[in-house]
């Protein structure tokens, strides 16, 4: 699925489709998410509450931010630029994965 992102303040949001969420089985309201980067595609996978948060101490983690009817991951333009993504010529391309939600430059 190929997506735009949107501008808000000093950053960037990705909006992700309820259903997509559903398919993770995330509650967007108190599920944390864990952002890796590997061969510049960014890995978002959902934290347990289970998970010994001290090994995640210096991890990047975020919620997800209501917006209108869905929900948005906000994204620094420094995250973009490790994936290669300049925000106001590129798409991006969401991709379902097992558990995890790639993010990675779309190919026109």
């Amino acid at each position: 699925m190929k997506k735009s992102l949107t501008s808000n303040g000093n950053g960037w949001e990705l909006h992700v489709p309820k259903p997509v969420l559903k398919l993770l089985n995330i509650n967007p309201l108190e599920t944390k998410m864990l952002f890796e980067i590997k061969s510049k595609v960014l890995y978002i996978t959902k934290l347990n509450i289970d998970d010994n948060y001290k090994k995640y101490e210096n991890a990047l983690i975020k919620k997800f931010t209501k917006r209108g009817g869905g929900y948005s991951l906000f994204m620094s333009i420094v995250l973009l630029e490790l994936i290669d993504v300049n925000p106001e010529k590129d798409l991006v391309e969401i991709e379902v994965d097992d558990k995890t939600l790639k993010v990675k430059k779309a190919i026109i």
